[in-house]
């Protein structure tokens, strides 16, 4: 009873471990810097795929 533990997962942007307490709900960043990062290469990779077709 006395001692909870936290899982981590690895950071999607640095890889570095990111605790989180339950599990329906995960963070996935370390920060809301690090997630806005990997949103605009997600649509600037969107735009490079469309260009390029």
């Amino acid at each position: 009873m006395g001692e909870q533990r936290m899982r981590t997962k690895p950071c999607k942007w640095c890889r570095q471990p990111v605790a989180y307490r339950s599990w329906w709900r995960s963070r996935r960043y370390c920060n809301r810097w690090h997630q806005t990062r990997k949103r605009i290469s997600r649509i600037l990779e969107l735009f490079g795929e469309a260009a390029s077709a």
